[in-house]
């Protein structure tokens, strides 16, 4: 029998302790979404998973939420489209970096709670999606048990108003 950590390269062996850790539960996407939105909105690369350290620039955009994390950002009436956006940005390319299916729900939860918080606090859409194509991935995600309730009202209200076209 083939020994399978003979490639133990450290993405290998991140591989198979990630398999084991979504397994036993401890990188849910309940998890892996809380995470993100716990974590602070830096306009700066201030660590690994940043949203400037992600997109590989200063996110200035953020500069005015400073001290708030991306949770707040996204529920809170006063976050600008700038912000949005670049939170959306930040989202779609954690999604494209994900190892792991959890970590992919999240960003992509964040993906369009992004979207949602324009549409909904703004009126405008940051997507080149249709409303169609929009209304179809905000369901998917409302039909999801880990969203919490915040992101999940705001969604629904994106839903309804993406389906009035």
């Amino acid at each position: 029998m083939a020994d399978r950590t003979a490639d133990r390269s450290p993405h290998r062996m991140a591989d198979l302790l990630g398999v084991g850790r979504e397994a036993a539960g401890l990188d849910s996407p309940a998890t892996a979404l809380a995470a993100l939105l716990e974590a602070p909105a830096s306009p700066e690369p201030a660590s690994p998973a940043a949203p400037a350290a992600v997109l590989g620039r200063p996110c200035h955009e953020l500069r005015a939420h400073a001290g708030k994390s991306i949770g707040e950002l996204l529920t809170a009436p006063d976050t600008d489209l700038a912000a949005l956006a670049t939170l959306k940005d930040y989202a779609k390319e954690l999604v494209r970096r994900a190892r792991l299916d959890s970590q992919r729900s999240a960003a992509t939860a964040l993906y369009y709670a992004a979207i949602a918080a324009a549409l909904v606090g703004h009126g405008r859409r940051i997507t080149s999606y249709d409303m169609g194509k929009l209304a179809e991935g905000l369901a998917d995600l409302l039909a999801r048990p880990w969203l919490p309730p915040e992101l999940a009202g705001m969604m629904a209200r994106a839903r309804a108003a993406s389906e009035r076209g």
